[in-house]
């Protein structure tokens, strides 16, 4: 800090002026050079620049390219999740929970147990579309951690610990189920870890859009963090696609000939 006429300045590489004995920084296209009172004392622009001129530089922001990797993969554990919800969710539900309609009777109607695997999907959208504006809401207003940890940082956590201690239940056997447990009753167990995932991914999402630009005051580093952000997004997606491609063993099937398909017992691959 810095003083002019007994009025403190601080240190700015933006254009400011003085004000009622206060300091007031203007935007770099700000054109209001006016001369301004400190006090008693009127001073002018090139005092008051000639002033800030003779402080200290302020040093740069430094982030390793390490630093920039940790940053950036904040949103990881949602990519995996996002990658399995929406390329394995109904595979999921209709071949290995059950909810599809090979069972139905001959001559009969069926069952049609395949619209509770869509219901469940779309309750999972329906959440996320509600509680994404919500969160950011909420991020803007409320810390639900200890001040000093900060409210992006704290909805993140936050965020999660609800993915991880639900998600694994939405790909997982109903506890306690049997082959012949009812349609119904699968779609009452499963919706609310579905509701959980999807608040708390909604939680991670918005804190960790909202947090990288706060990581540095520089327009090009912050591009940077996203594209490696984005580069995570695709590395979660090829993990997703070549973990379920060696663990179902598609290969195996097709060199015995028989079909391509995912079925009960693939319960424990899914887990995994």
């Amino acid at each position: 800090m810095g003083t002019v006429d007994g009025t403190a300045v601080g240190r700015s590489q933006r254009r400011v002026s003085l004000e009622e004995g206060n300091i007031v920084i203007f935007p770099d296209n700000s054109r209001n050079y006016e001369e301004t009172p400190v006090g008693n004392h009127r001073l002018s622009r090139d005092e008051l620049m000639l002033s800030l001129a003779s402080l200290p530089p302020i040093e740069p922001i430094h982030l390793s390219f390490f630093n920039k990797c940790v940053i950036a993969s904040g949103h990881f554990l949602n990519d995996l999740c996002a990658a399995l919800w929406f390329s394995y969710l109904l595979l999921y539900l209709q071949f290995v929970v059950g909810f599809n309609d090979e069972n139905e009777t001959p001559g009969t109607s069926g069952s049609n147990d395949s619209k509770y695997a869509a219901a469940l999907l779309l309750i999972g959208q329906l959440i996320d579309g509600v509680a994404t504006p919500l969160v950011g809401y909420e991020v803007d207003h409320s810390n639900i951690w200890p001040r000093n940890y900060g409210r992006c940082k704290s909805w993140h956590l936050w965020g999660s610990v609800m993915v991880l201690t639900s998600f694994p239940f939405i790909f997982s056997p109903i506890i306690g189920g049997t082959e012949k447990t009812a349609s119904w009753v699968k779609l009452l167990y499963y919706a609310p870890f579905i509701g959980i995932f999807q608040i708390g991914w909604a939680s991670v999402q918005v804190s960790h859009l909202a947090l990288i630009p706060k990581m540095h005051p520089d327009e090009l580093i912050r591009t940077e963090l996203f594209s490696i952000r984005y580069c995570f997004t695709v590395i979660a997606n090829m993990t997703i696609f070549i973990m379920t491609w060696l663990k179902l063993k598609i290969d195996e099937l097709n060199a015995k000939g028989k079909a391509c398909r995912v079925d009960t017992d693939d319960a424990y691959t899914f887990m995994v």
